[in-house]
């Protein structure tokens, strides 16, 4: 499992410093294996990445359909502190595809979410990202 999650890791720095092709190899590598093992935990983490990179790529759609993959893994393992996040993220491709209603939407789920866990500060950011889209 440590390798899987490595693979992740590697596949999401690469792709943070612009190498997305390295960061989508690994971070598939990283998904095989942890399907393999049943982690849907790390399964969830994978798909994750795997949209982050396809947002960055200006891959929008497939980006959508791996947030809400990574966020139905997330669900069934009950971690609700980790969808809060993907529902972040999921939040960036809409508004790129100009779906700003379905933006919004998810990042209010988010919203819901960090006021329950006590997540303070990013419920503050998130906040003041919800009043910034709201006066575009």
């Amino acid at each position: 499992m440590l390798i899987a999650l490595a693979h992740n890791n590697i596949g999401y720095c690469a792709a943070e410093v612009g190498d997305t092709e390295q960061g989508r190899e690994h971070a598939t590598n990283a998904l095989t294996l942890l399907h393999e093992l049943g982690d849907r935990q790390g399964e969830a983490t994978a798909v994750d990445t795997l949209g982050r990179i396809e947002h960055q790529v200006g891959n929008h759609a497939e980006a959508i359909a791996l947030y809400e993959h990574a966020i139905e893994l997330y669900q069934a393992e009950n971690d609700d502190y980790s969808t809060a996040g993907v529902l972040i993220n999921l939040g960036h491709p809409h508004l790129a595809l100009e779906q700003r209603d379905q933006a919004v939407q998810v990042w209010q789920r988010a919203l819901e979410m960090f006021e329950r866990q006590g997540r303070d500060d990013e419920a503050d950011r998130l906040r003041k990202q919800l009043a910034a889209v709201a006066g575009d």
